[in-house]
């Protein structure tokens, strides 16, 4: 193979890859351009929010060692009739919603079942 055509190879090779470096550049490019309006736009939507926590306080509740079992027993009750009050409000919830989905007026098809004869 004759020198020009070595130098041909590298010179398409080369080419190739500034134009495969181009393209994969201005992607990349594109990409933090994209990232950075993203990021602009949650900083001005938590701007927007306000959040501070200078009003948040935290009482944290003693241990359950300390309060003693009678307590934390009684604490464990009342949390568990709250919720079975909870479940039975989501479940009478359901059932009346079922109830309107299901309860139809069995005299609207009444014209079906009845034959009307044809008068002559």
């Amino acid at each position: 193979m004759a020198w020009w055509m070595w130098l041909l190879i590298w010179v398409a090779l080369t080419a190739l890859l500034v134009v495969v470096l181009f393209f994969s550049g201005r992607a990349l490019f594109r990409a933090v351009m994209g990232t950075g309006e993203e990021g602009s736009r949650l900083l001005d939507a938590i701007a927007q929010l306000e959040i501070s926590d200078e009003d948040v306080q935290i009482h944290p509740t003693p241990n359950a060692i300390v309060r003693g079992r009678a307590t934390v027993a009684a604490e464990r009750r009342e949390f568990t009739i709250a919720r079975d009050a909870r479940r039975e409000r989501r479940r009478e919830a359901k059932i009346a919603r079922a109830r309107a989905l299901i309860a139809a007026d069995p005299m609207q098809y009444a014209y079906l079942t009845e034959y009307k004869r044809r008068e002559a």
